[in-house]
Protein backbone atom coordinates (compact mmCIF):
# COMPACT_ATOMS: atom_id res chain seq x y z
CA UNK A 1 0.00 0.00 0.00
CA UNK A 2 1.49 3.88 -0.86
CA UNK A 3 2.09 5.68 1.79
CA UNK A 4 3.70 9.09 1.40
CA UNK A 5 6.85 8.41 2.98
CA UNK A 6 7.55 5.52 0.59
CA UNK A 7 9.95 6.33 -2.54
CA UNK A 8 7.93 5.23 -5.75
CA UNK A 9 8.12 6.25 -9.49
CA UNK A 10 5.00 7.70 -10.28
CA UNK A 11 3.42 7.72 -13.92
CA UNK A 12 3.70 11.45 -15.23
CA UNK A 13 0.81 11.74 -18.17
CA UNK A 14 0.73 14.40 -20.45
CA UNK A 15 -3.31 14.30 -20.97
CA UNK A 16 -6.04 12.44 -19.01
CA UNK A 17 -6.20 10.14 -21.72
CA UNK A 18 -2.55 9.21 -21.34
CA UNK A 19 -3.51 9.14 -17.44
CA UNK A 20 -6.78 6.50 -17.93
CA UNK A 21 -4.61 4.65 -20.50
CA UNK A 22 -1.44 4.05 -17.97
CA UNK A 23 -4.36 3.16 -15.17
CA UNK A 24 -5.90 0.92 -17.01
CA UNK A 25 -2.86 -1.22 -18.17
CA UNK A 26 -2.29 -1.11 -14.99
CA UNK A 27 -5.50 -2.56 -13.68
CA UNK A 28 -4.89 -5.24 -16.30
CA UNK A 29 -1.57 -6.34 -14.93
CA UNK A 30 -3.39 -6.57 -11.71
CA UNK A 31 -0.79 -4.12 -10.56
CA UNK A 32 -0.56 -1.98 -7.51
CA UNK A 33 -1.96 1.48 -8.92
CA UNK A 34 0.56 4.56 -7.51
CA UNK A 35 -1.28 7.97 -7.42
CA UNK A 36 -0.26 9.58 -10.75
CA UNK A 37 0.62 13.04 -11.76
CA UNK A 38 -1.25 14.78 -15.15
CA UNK A 39 -1.15 18.60 -16.42
CA UNK A 40 -4.75 18.06 -18.03
CA UNK A 41 -6.65 19.45 -14.79
CA UNK A 42 -10.31 19.36 -14.42
CA UNK A 43 -12.64 19.20 -10.99
CA UNK A 44 -12.21 15.92 -10.56
CA UNK A 45 -8.25 15.79 -11.00
CA UNK A 46 -8.33 18.44 -7.76
CA UNK A 47 -10.41 15.76 -5.83
CA UNK A 48 -8.22 12.99 -6.68
CA UNK A 49 -5.52 15.21 -5.08
CA UNK A 50 -7.64 15.69 -1.98
CA UNK A 51 -8.20 12.11 -1.92
CA UNK A 52 -4.39 11.60 -2.10
CA UNK A 53 -4.86 9.30 -5.38
CA UNK A 54 -3.15 11.58 -7.60
CA UNK A 55 0.18 13.57 -6.73
CA UNK A 56 -0.70 16.49 -8.35
CA UNK A 57 -1.43 18.55 -11.62
CA UNK A 58 -0.40 21.95 -13.35
CA UNK A 59 -3.40 24.15 -13.04
CA UNK A 60 -3.86 27.29 -15.59
CA UNK A 61 -6.29 29.94 -13.78
CA UNK A 62 -8.90 30.42 -16.83
CA UNK A 63 -10.24 33.52 -15.20
CA UNK A 64 -6.81 34.79 -15.41
CA UNK A 65 -6.63 33.38 -19.27
CA UNK A 66 -10.00 35.25 -19.91
CA UNK A 67 -9.26 38.32 -18.00
CA UNK A 68 -6.04 38.80 -19.96
CA UNK A 69 -7.73 37.80 -23.57
CA UNK A 70 -10.39 40.65 -22.78
CA UNK A 71 -7.43 43.34 -22.09
CA UNK A 72 -6.07 42.33 -25.28
CA UNK A 73 -9.07 42.40 -27.32
CA UNK A 74 -9.73 46.17 -25.99
CA UNK A 75 -6.59 47.20 -26.85
CA UNK A 76 -6.88 45.60 -30.42
CA UNK A 77 -10.51 46.97 -31.37
CA UNK A 78 -8.94 50.54 -29.97
CA UNK A 79 -6.17 49.95 -32.73
CA UNK A 80 -3.21 48.95 -31.58
CA UNK A 81 -1.02 46.94 -33.21
CA UNK A 82 -0.56 43.42 -31.16
CA UNK A 83 3.03 43.36 -31.83
CA UNK A 84 2.79 46.45 -28.90
CA UNK A 85 -0.07 44.66 -27.13
CA UNK A 86 1.10 44.64 -23.26
CA UNK A 87 2.99 41.87 -22.08
CA UNK A 88 2.29 40.22 -26.06
CA UNK A 89 5.81 38.38 -26.95
CA UNK A 90 7.00 37.38 -30.10
CA UNK A 91 8.08 33.85 -31.60
CA UNK A 92 9.14 33.12 -35.18
CA UNK A 93 9.10 29.45 -36.63
CA UNK A 94 11.59 28.07 -38.67
CA UNK A 95 9.68 29.11 -41.52
CA UNK A 96 9.15 32.72 -39.97
CA UNK A 97 5.97 32.82 -39.55
CA UNK A 98 5.14 35.19 -36.36
CA UNK A 99 3.09 33.90 -33.69
CA UNK A 100 2.09 36.50 -30.98
CA UNK A 101 1.65 35.23 -27.44
CA UNK A 102 0.85 36.57 -23.88
CA UNK A 103 2.12 34.01 -21.09
CA UNK A 104 -0.23 32.83 -18.28
CA UNK A 105 2.06 31.52 -15.63
CA UNK A 106 1.16 27.74 -14.79
CA UNK A 107 0.61 26.46 -11.01
CA UNK A 108 1.49 23.28 -9.64
CA UNK A 109 -1.38 21.90 -7.63
CA UNK A 110 -0.50 19.11 -4.86
CA UNK A 111 -2.10 18.22 -1.21
CA UNK A 112 -0.15 21.83 0.23
CA UNK A 113 -1.84 24.07 -2.25
CA UNK A 114 -4.92 23.37 -3.00
CA UNK A 115 -6.43 26.01 -1.07
CA UNK A 116 -5.31 28.19 -4.12
CA UNK A 117 -7.57 26.31 -6.16
CA UNK A 118 -10.69 26.96 -3.94
CA UNK A 119 -10.19 30.39 -3.25
CA UNK A 120 -10.11 31.46 -7.41
CA UNK A 121 -13.44 29.44 -7.74
CA UNK A 122 -12.34 26.88 -9.66
CA UNK A 123 -13.72 24.21 -7.82
CA UNK A 124 -16.66 24.61 -4.78
CA UNK A 125 -15.06 22.70 -1.43
CA UNK A 126 -17.87 20.33 -1.57
CA UNK A 127 -16.42 19.14 -4.61
CA UNK A 128 -12.93 19.26 -3.49
CA UNK A 129 -13.69 17.40 -0.07
CA UNK A 130 -15.86 14.99 -1.49
CA UNK A 131 -14.71 11.70 0.39
CA UNK A 132 -12.06 12.88 2.22
CA UNK A 133 -11.93 11.91 5.56
CA UNK A 134 -12.37 14.55 8.29
CA UNK A 135 -9.06 15.79 9.46
CA UNK A 136 -7.13 14.66 6.25
CA UNK A 137 -6.62 17.71 4.97
CA UNK A 138 -6.41 21.32 6.19
CA UNK A 139 -8.49 22.33 3.18
CA UNK A 140 -11.17 20.33 4.09
CA UNK A 141 -11.47 20.71 7.89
Amino acid sequence: MWTRTEVFSAPTCFSRTGANGVLAALEKARAEIPPIVDRTVDRAAFNRIALGTEFGTVWTDRAQLARLAAMLAVELTQGRPVHEAADVSVVRDRAQHTFFYRFVEPHGIDPSNLDRVLAAGAISKDELCSGVPRGQLSVCN
